[in-house]
């Protein structure tokens, strides 16, 4: 019984002889037993004790995992009983200002294609059977196929940005004010044309005292070079609303026509009234604080998305809306109001504020504008003198 144990341990530890196909030992009549050896598959993959496979796509196996996208956007970010974000959050989706395209699409084929750090799956892979490199599936990172995905990637990644200046919400809020002539300061270039003055006449009526020419916006080393010199920059510009205005119409112009050239000049009107020309390489002018106390809201940025990027207009320096925030225009955004001191009309900001508190304060320091009151209906007059009728209805 021991030498017929020992006989059956040493026949387990046989490996079977694969036949050659080598011409010079031609197999007489065993044309089944050739065919057989074709058709022999190429043996399983072996795991280690207590091993898992891996995620690899193989010619023997099943194929790996497939990636998944989002399908939507999360619903927002969570607040507590005041209102404030939570410094810490934890969303198993992408953000709202994201969304999946081609280029994640490509970045997962281009994760499938290979393992990441690995040269060549039968080399690297320590749960593939020792088999010979002829069998072996070749998923190589240098192979014409991932190599030309690599190459698309670069050829869209190469969009220039320019560094903008920073300017908090106060500063904004300081500026939606008329020009203080006695102290030096300009009005806004654009005059009566400018959004100030045509927003108030389309809500208050043509006749409305609420019409104001907003001041020239100076960003913060501008201001502080003025309080200090009293020089201007040299380049007479435009009040802050109505340069949201600019932002807000080049950006939506050039996403909406993808022939857009960033170096033309552009027509631009508002209420109906011309506002002169502009070039998609002046913009954007500055960028804005985000989800900070003295900053804005996500909500009350340009939303610019990930498609636009493939885009010529892109390309250029107006490629810096995909990553400096700019704040768009939206009329709701804004209230009318009167100053205390001088009873002067003046712009505040409405629901864009990260701290709301403070903006309420803010908004708390004006006085609302008076309802407008009906005219006085004119007397009839005659039809044919044009003189007033002496019958009063």
């Amino acid at each position: 019984m021991e030498v017929m144990a020992r006989k059956t341990a040493a026949s387990d530890r046989l490996v079977p002889i694969k036949r050659s196909n080598s011409s010079k030992c031609p197999s007489v009549g065993g044309s089944d037993t050739a065919a057989a050896d074709r058709k022999r598959e190429a043996p399983a993959p072996v795991l280690p004790e207590g091993g898992v496979a891996a995620d690899v796509e193989m010619d023997v196996g099943k194929q790996g995992k497939k990636a998944t996208t989002a399908a939507r956007p999360p619903v927002g970010l969570k607040r507590d009983e005041n209102g404030q974000p939570k410094v810490l959050q934890q969303l198993e989706t992408v953000d709202a200002d994201e969304q999946y395209g081609s280029q994640e699409r490509a970045l997962c084929e281009f994760l499938k294609l290979h393992p990441m750090l690995s040269l060549r799956v039968p080399h690297s892979n320590p749960y593939l059977s020792p088999v010979s490199h002829a069998s072996a599936p070749r998923r190589e990172s240098t192979s014409h196929t991932t190599m030309q995905l690599v190459a698309n990637l670069v050829d869209k990644a190469s969009i220039p940005t320019r560094t903008l200046e920073i300017v908090p919400k106060s500063h904004d809020d300081s500026m939606l004010r008329p020009a203080n002539v006695a102290i030096g300061e300009r009005a806004c270039v654009l005059a009566e044309r400018c959004i100030c003055v045509w927003m108030a006449r389309w809500r208050y009526g043509p006749e409305t005292n609420m019409a104001f020419v907003g001041a020239e916006f100076l960003l913060p080393s501008e201001q502080k070079t003025f309080v200090e010199t009293g020089k201007l920059p040299a380049t007479h510009g435009k009040c802050l609303v109505c340069s949201r205005y600019m932002h807000t119409y080049i950006y939506r112009a050039a996403r909406s026509d993808p022939s857009f050239r960033a170096d033309e000049r552009i027509p631009l009107q508002a209420y109906g009234n011309s506002m002169g020309h502009a070039v998609g390489e002046d913009f954007p002018t500055h960028t804005s604080v985000v989800s900070d106390a003295d900053g804005y809201r996500p909500e009350a940025m340009l939303f610019v998305d990930e498609t636009w990027s493939d885009s010529a207009a892109a390309r250029s320096s107006m490629g810096t809306y995909l990553w400096r925030p700019v704040v768009k225009f939206y009329a709701p955004h804004y209230r009318y109001v009167i100053t205390p001191e001088d009873d002067r009309p003046r712009l505040v900001q409405v629901g864009v504020g990260m701290d709301e508190e403070a903006e309420r304060r803010f908004v708390q320091r004006f006085r609302e504008p008076a309802l407008a009151t009906a005219k006085p209906r004119s007397a009839p007059r005659d039809s044919s003198t044009g003189q007033p009728s002496s019958v009063q209805t």
